[in-house]
């Protein structure tokens, strides 16, 4: 399954991948009980998995034959309150 990810964030994810990247190979190598490293790297991943989810482009299908145009449902609104006005009644 391949995710879509939006243009403006793929050069935000690289650099954060490589920034993760340095810091997390600095704590694996200088930080010795091996616990601390294993949690750091977690976190690390959560994060960056939430960025990802942040920037991912989901595919939208429509069902139907066409998708619904905004400007045909504005003006059904608006003759409806046109429609109110003219019997009285205020909106």
């Amino acid at each position: 399954m391949r995710v879509k990810i939006h243009r403006e964030g793929t050069n935000i994810l690289l650099v954060l991948l490589l920034i993760m990247i340095v810091i997390n190979l600095s704590a694996w190598m200088f930080i010795r009980p091996a616990v601390i490293p294993i949690v750091f790297s977690s976190i690390c991943g959560v994060l960056y998995l939430l960025v990802v989810n942040f920037f991912r482009s989901p595919r939208r299908t429509f069902r139907g034959d066409r998708v619904p145009n905004p400007t045909r449902i504005r003006g059904i609104l608006f003759s409806a309150l046109r429609d109110d006005t003219k019997r009285g009644l205020d909106c």
